[in-house]
């Protein structure tokens, strides 16, 4: 669970692929697993989630009339109905899993929204195979859609993504407190963002020997590492936004998460790496836009240097939107 135990293992699997080469995996597309010294014994829990009402039957209704008018002038959907079944799924999934008496909130939310009471039926069917949240990877099938929720569903944008954020900031707290209790040494406090800088470095690190790597299996072997330790780095920065962490880095965290985005979408099922990268394995630009808003080193830096706002305008016109 240490930061500097992890930032060792990480260094010493990337000097054993330039010593002498790494066992090949099957693929280097396969989705890495949370790193364990990450993973908590005990699901977290927040004792006190807030509770906020969801549009009422009438006034989704409502929606739906505005939705129809947009769509006849503009022939765009500001939403549909697999966006709302998302959102109230995920909404359901954060109570059942992190509150410790989901009773209150659950029908504090179901007395004013049919739907929801309708989809709460649908989870208490299979209540027994919930998750359970160990580490913040288990509600990457939030982060996937959330950024492109929208228009009359940003009520329950603004929902989901405060609970995330409670529950990053609780997650974090845990772990910096078993930190403390194993009387470990560290010269810095546990962060999502230190965590994805080192990642970073040592994917960057292995990425820039590429060139230098023949051997077909050592070659796979090394995509395969960068893939995993650039995984790591997008997602532990996306931790570090969500959670509201002090940015100092003028932006330089989010240019690094993009490297690593678009080095990822290179990648192909064959196990070779393309020269440019596949448009479906890009980022959404709705999702680097969320992410762009959010990162407080970013909107400063995009007020103040016209070459770097330059730059984040051109990855957002360059990302697909679908």
């Amino acid at each position: 669970m240490d930061n500097s135990s992890n930032i060792r293992n990480n260094s010493e699997r990337a000097d054993a692929f330039q010593q002498q080469g790494v066992i090949v995996g099957v693929s280097v597309k396969n989705t890495p697993a949370a790193p364990a010294r990450h993973t908590l014994n005990d699901p977290v829990k927040v004792s006190k989630l807030p509770i906020h009402q969801l549009p009422t039957l009438s006034e989704r209704f409502s929606q739906k009339i505005r939705q129809f008018v947009l769509w006849l002038f503009t022939g765009r959907r500001a939403y549909n109905e697999e966006d709302v079944r998302k959102a109230y799924d995920a909404i359901i999934m954060i109570i059942l899993a992190v509150t410790p008496d989901p009773s209150t909130a659950i029908r504090s939310l179901s007395s004013r929204n049919h739907h929801f009471r309708r989809q709460l039926r649908r989870f208490e069917k299979r209540r027994a195979s919930q998750k359970q949240i160990r580490h913040p990877y288990d509600l990457l099938f939030i982060f996937d859609f959330l950024p492109q929720l929208r228009g009359p569903l940003l009520g329950e944008k603004y929902i989901i993504e405060l609970y995330c954020s409670l529950i990053l900031s609780e997650y974090i707290n845990i772990v910096r407190l078993q930190i403390d209790n194993q009387k470990l040494s560290i010269e810095t406090k546990f962060t999502f963002a230190g965590e994805a800088v080192q990642y970073f470095r040592d994917g960057h690190n292995i990425e820039q020997q590429l060139d230098k790597v023949t051997h077909p299996r050592e070659r796979v072997a090394a995509l395969k590492l960068i893939n995993e330790l650039y995984f790591h780095a997008k997602w532990y920065y996306v931790f570090s936004v969500l959670s509201r962490e002090p940015t100092i880095d003028e932006g330089k965290l989010f240019m690094r998460a993009y490297h690593a985005m678009f080095f990822m979408a290179r990648l192909d099922e064959t196990n070779s790496l393309l020269r440019e990268p596949k448009r479906a394995s890009l980022p959404k630009r709705s999702f680097i836009k969320f992410l762009t808003r959010r990162d407080n080193s970013v909107r400063q830096r995009v007020g103040s240097d016209q070459v770097f706002a330059k730059t984040v305008a051109d990855i957002l016109k360059y990302l697909p939107s679908h």
